[in-house]
């Protein structure tokens, strides 16, 4: 996407994680629902943005937090809406195929209640024309959410593959929250090792801190 066909400047255009945005502003997720509401606003398109992330997706259809779930204040808004949505089938079977992918990019957001939940979503996008998923762990507006249990969930399955030699060390450690305490929990697992938790402390000098 350069922009050139609507008039926009190439010096707009940029490259995340390798995709190619005609513009750097991304609409997070729940600004326009599942990309279809901002098309709705007359003089307004898709295309204003270098991309769209979708609301936040689950496994099973929610219907989220009982009113009263919005409420309006002199600078803006405080909203508990509780992931509403109609489900990963619905989302990709049906409202997929409706968004105009030429239009921009969309980025699927990824909710759940389990590692195994995450996992089932993330799946059926990846089938799916999506162009990126962002791994939704930090709702604070569900009763099994947050950024403690999302990260604690996804610290235990990194320290599972790596009991399980699915994941590196290295790897296991970059990717935690904490790298420092979780190395420190790597050691208890790693006792009987040929190489001291020093050894691997050391390794790792460049990812903890």
């Amino acid at each position: 996407m350069t922009g050139k066909s609507d008039g926009r400047p190439d010096r707009l255009a940029m490259e995340f994680c390798g995709l190619q945005l005609s513009t750097p502003i991304v609409l997070l997720s729940g600004c326009v629902g599942f990309g279809e509401e901002y098309t709705r606003v007359a003089g307004f398109s898709n295309r204003d943005a270098g991309a769209i992330v979708l609301k936040g997706t689950t496994r099973e259809p929610r219907l989220g937090n009982p009113p009263h779930r919005i409420f309006e204040t002199p600078m803006g808004m405080l909203n508990a809406i509780g992931l509403q949505n109609p489900g990963m089938d619905v989302v990709v079977d049906d409202i997929l195929p409706a968004l105009d992918f030429a239009e921009t990019r969309f980025i699927a957001n990824v909710c759940g209640s389990t590692i195994e939940d995450y996992a089932a979503v993330t799946r059926r996008f990846d089938d799916s024309a999506i162009d990126a998923i962002e791994i939704n762990i930090s709702c604070p507006n569900i009763k099994e959410g947050g950024v403690q249990y999302g990260m604690q969930s996804f610290d235990q399955s990194l320290m599972d593959w790596y009991r399980k030699d699915v994941i590196s060390y290295d790897d296991a450690v970059f990717y935690s929250s904490n790298p420092s305490e979780f190395a420190l929990k790597v050691s208890g697992i790693d006792a009987t090792s040929d190489r001291t938790f020093s050894d691997r402390l050391g390794d790792s000098d460049g990812l903890i801190g």
